[in-house]
This record gives structure tokens, sequence and C-alpha cells, in this order.
């Protein structure tokens, strides 16, 4: 993990004391962004037709949470 890209959910225990570093941030924005972005009805998908609708999803998922990422960078 990098420091633009953090874990998310990062452990550690008596038994991992160096931790685990769980997911990404991305990879948990990305998610979050894709349950909302598959809320929308298939009719609400401009005539795109699985499999294609899921690489669009994918695509702008992971749009959004590099956007989360270099906003969440930016000094307040």
């Amino acid at each position: 993990m990098s420091d633009d890209n953090p874990s998310a959910f990062p452990q550690a225990d008596r038994f991992s004391p160096q931790g685990e570093p769980g997911m990404s941030l991305r990879d948990w924005f990305a998610g979050q962004a894709l349950a909302g972005l598959m809320v929308r009805s298939w009719d609400d998908a401009d005539g795109v037709t699985p499999p294609d609708i899921f690489d669009l999803w994918a695509r702008a998922a992971y749009r959004t949470a590099d956007a989360m990422l270099a906003e969440g960078g930016r000094k307040a």
C-alpha cells in the first residue's frame, strides 16, 4: 500500500503484530461507488446490456475511487 492509497482496514493483533493490510482504500471506495451504480435499473442503462454494463460500472467505480483519493489528498 502506498501513502496515496492506504489500507482501508489495517489490523494488528497478537497473532500478527505486523498487521494485515486489508483491502486498499481505492478498492473500498470503488466497491461503495459500484453499489450505488448498480442501484440503477437495467432500463436506465441507456441501452447497454451485460456484459458491457458490468465493464462500464467497473470503470466508473474506479474512476470515482480515484477522484475520491485525489480529493482526500488535497489540503483543506
